[in-house]
């Protein structure tokens, strides 16, 4: 098999073909914390080792791991090199490992703690007089700590020492008595 280069004309009976890997930096928002559904991002910086310039369209891997359990994501860097993420991973402490997720791309792996906490609430209960012989009922409103209302969950009435227990749907736990 011969090999042209159709530049000068010229014929080579065989070639070598050099693949030279990329080395990238690998930088990210180290520790974070965070509450449970708020968007807060984690963000990761990629950036060429041999020009410090931030490389667009790199793939990255992100391995988040909990005791057993293990989640795999890819991303790719948009411009400024940059990838900003909401962790896809439940409540509890995590390690994050970030690395490059082609095998185009050769660098160290960079890895941190990412601590995601459940979500305080705010309850708003109407003051109930007491009534003999009258049905009525109580309405708890259930906003997060940005004052979203929750979706989901349950509330506790506790009326005469005894408890009613009532599911949350759309920031609102109703009981009728």
């Amino acid at each position: 098999m011969k090999i042209i280069n159709y530049k000068d004309g010229f014929e080579f009976d065989s070639a070598t073909l050099v693949v030279k890997l990329l080395p990238v930096t690998i930088t990210t928002s180290g520790y974070y914390s965070s509450y449970y559904n708020s968007n807060s991002k984690y963000t990761v910086t990629v950036k060429s080792q041999d020009t410090g310039q931030a490389m667009a369209g790199v793939k990255i891997k992100i391995q988040f791991k909990k005791g057993g359990k293990t989640v795999t994501k890819y991303y790719t860097t948009g411009s400024g090199g940059k990838v900003s993420i909401v962790p896809p991973v439940g409540v509890g402490t995590w390690t994050a490992t970030v690395s490059p997720g082609s095998s185009s791309y050769t660098g160290a792996s960079k890895t941190n703690t990412i601590k995601i906490t459940k979500s305080g609430v705010k309850i708003q209960v109407k003051k109930v007089s007491q009534y003999q012989g009258i049905k009525f009922k109580i309405k708890a409103t259930v906003k997060s700590q940005s004052g979203k209302a929750v979706k989901e969950g349950k509330v506790r009435f506790k009326i005469n020492h005894k408890t009613y227990t009532v599911s949350v749907k759309n920031g609102v736990a109703v009981k009728k008595l």
